[in-house]
Order: structure tokens, then sequence, then C-alpha cells
């Protein structure tokens, strides 16, 4: 099943350092942040929340608040990534359960990163951060699809759809 958008919610515990954090994600193999490109397929990348700015909001249980703090991935994107992991690995021994792994990580961001990533700034790879940071934090992940019935079908079509 890959016609499917990924979302990882991430919420802190303790707001008042205005937290970010690094969330990376990778099909087959777990991301790897040490080289620049480890050949094993596309890591998907964001900082959440985008920017610290949102702990200024009024209400942290609004739809602006539950957005930043949501690492999205489209179901275009989650099928590119799951496309091409299927095309690097296709020779190697992999079981079916392996292929369909989906591995997401996460680091807090140190205090000299807060605010510096964007989509036209990504993280430096190979990633010179390696400190360990602590963090309590509440997580909630789902898949979201769309499909439709045809008419005069008994099947579900999903072509044409886009979950953004």
């Amino acid at each position: 099943m890959t016609d499917v958008s990924f979302h990882l919610e991430v919420r802190p515990r303790d707001t008042s350092s205005r937290p970010q954090y690094l969330v990376v994600a990778r099909h087959v193999y777990p991301p790897i942040l040490d080289v620049q490109d480890d050949g094993r397929g596309e890591v998907f990348w964001a900082v959440v929340p985008p920017n610290t700015d949102i702990y200024d909001s009024k209400d942290p249980a609004g739809d602006d608040w539950e957005r930043a703090f949501t690492f999205f991935l489209s179901n275009t994107q989650f099928s590119r990534g799951k496309q091409l992991a299927d095309r690097l690995f296709k020779h190697q021994m992999l079981t079916a359960k392996q292929l369909s792994h989906f591995y997401v990580g996460y680091r807090q961001l140190s205090d000299v990163e807060v605010n510096s990533y964007t989509a036209e700034k990504p993280p430096p790879r190979p990633y010179p951060f390696q400190d360990q940071i602590n963090v309590t934090l509440e997580l909630r992940s789902f898949l979201s699809s769309c499909a439709f019935l045809q008419s005069g079908s008994r099947s579900w079509e999903t072509y044409g759809c886009n979950v953004s």
C-alpha cells in the first residue's frame, strides 16, 4: 500500500525552551545523515515546528499548532520514495516485510540550529551534530489516503488523488 500520505505529529511536553526537531524518514533502510548520499534511497526531512514563533500562539490546540508540529509526506512523495526503494533493492534478497519498512527518526535541534533550516537551506550532510539531547515527546502517527468508487465499479480507485 503506497498510495497513502504519512503524518507524524510531534508534541513536546515542555514548551518553555521552544524546541524544534529535525525529523527524517526513509523506506527500507534507516535514514543516515552522516553522508551526502548513501545510495539507499531518498531521505525525507523536515523541521518541526518550522519556526519557533508558533510558541507565541495563544491557541495551542488550534489547526495552526497541529500543522506546525506535523511531519507530513503527501501520497505522491511517499509513493515516489517507495518506488525508488523498490527499484534500488529489487536485486537484494529482502523479504516483503523488509521492503515494507518505513523508518522515522527525530532529534531535538541544538541552540545553534534553531530556526536555521528551511526547504531552501536544508541541514548539512554529513550532519555534524552528534550530541545527545534527552527529550520527552508525545507522538501521533497515521496514514491517510484518497479513494473513490467509479460509477459501475466494484473496486475502490485512487488514480488522480493527491493527499496534501
